[in-house]
């Protein structure tokens, strides 16, 4: 209706549309700014507004610099994310480390909210413990957790979190906060955490493990990997 609120995408759309009709050559800087070596945070804004630009030669471009050049894993997964909102579908093959992964862009997340319930939970779990004392933790976790996966999508680990049930998620939640606890106060106390989140002695060994995947890859992100 006319009379709705323009929503951020609504607002976005309309400056996109205004530059294309201002510039002929808006969309072909934009696929430029990808292929050229441009900084990771140009290539990101450019993908964002290209899954509101209308032009024929956007998704096979995309695809080709997906499957062949080597992007960061951000990269890759908003790269996904922008042919997902364009309305492309099919099946694209990642590089992921020494992995070649399959993956279909139809089924990429657009929001935290998209990927599977358990791998949610996750964040849930976090906000359940910690909203009450330390608000800012629980949307530091949820911001931390949102880019790892992003991180991992495609990956073997993200396949394998595909069949994770409900201890999973305690021992992943129990290792975010912990993580997150040591980077925004510089400590956490393990034992304590292991009793908020029910981790028993048998699930010890892979609460560490995951608290190492996630320290490596937060260190990773701070360098810039």
């Amino acid at each position: 209706a006319d009379d709705e609120p323009e929503t951020e995408e609504d607002v976005l759309r309309r400056h996109i549309k205004e530059k294309i009709s201002g510039n002929e050559y808006y969309a072909k800087n934009l696929l430029d700014m990808l292929l050229q070596d441009a900084p990771l945070d140009k290539k990101m804004l450019a993908l964002e507004q290209l899954a509101y630009v209308d032009h024929p030669q956007i998704d096979e471009t995309l695809v080709r610099w997906l499957e062949n050049a080597d992007l960061h894993p951000h990269v890759q997964f908003k790269t996904l994310q922008t042919l997902k909102s364009r309305g492309a579908v099919g099946t694209v093959r990642i590089q992921r480390g020494n992995d070649i992964a399959a993956v279909d862009i139809e089924d990429t997340p657009l929001t935290l909210d998209d990927f599977p319930a358990h791998l949610c939970g996750v964040v849930q779990r976090v906000r359940e413990m910690s909203e009450g004392d330390d608000p800012g933790l629980a949307r530091f976790a949820e911001q931390t957790w949102r880019e790892f996966l992003a991180f991992i999508y495609g990956t073997a680990l993200y396949r394998k979190f595909l069949e994770y049930d409900d201890a999973d998620t305690d021992i992943w939640a129990a290792a975010l906060h912990g993580v997150t606890a040591e980077m925004l106060l510089g400590t956490a106390n393990e034992a304590e955490l292991c009793e908020l989140y029910g981790i028993t002695e048998g699930m010890s060994a892979e609460c560490e493990q995951a608290s190492r995947l996630l320290k490596r890859f937060v260190q990773s992100a701070f360098r810039g990997d």
